[in-house]
């Protein structure tokens, strides 16, 4: 789920729920932004870590 928005995320961000309705409240949050246009790579073994690291 999320680790496939974020390889198809471009100029935008990922929040989680609650960031995304502070956002929506215009207050300020921490968000994970994709840095240029390579997409994650990830496996079974890897993707707990990936989403970790989001």
């Amino acid at each position: 789920g999320i680790l496939n928005l974020a390889n198809r995320l471009y100029g935008g961000a990922v929040a989680d729920t609650d960031g995304a309705c502070r956002l929506l409240a215009g207050e300020t949050v921490t968000v994970w932004q994709v840095e240029g246009s390579v997409p994650l790579r990830f496996t079974f073994e890897n993707a707990a870590r990936l989403y970790a690291e989001l």
